[in-house]
């Protein structure tokens, strides 16, 4: 089993360089269906790590200001 995924309380402190569409979905309260059709249309890049999909967090917050 996993580890839950960390709570984000603010973009701007968030120490890591990624998060995952699930944790960006929780921060913006927009479903995860909308933020996986940003990711396919490309309005949200992502990148791959060992096989799990990685937003960056400067291109979360440009997405989150927008949202």
């Amino acid at each position: 089993m996993r580890p839950p995924l960390p709570v984000i309380v603010s973009l701007r402190t968030y120490p890591k360089r990624f998060l995952r569409p699930l944790q960006l979905a929780r921060y913006t309260g927009i479903s995860i269906r909308t933020i996986c059709h940003h990711i396919e249309k490309g309005a949200l890049p992502v990148k791959r790590r060992g096989g799990i999909l990685v937003i960056p967090v400067e291109a979360a917050r440009e997405y989150a200001a927008e949202a």
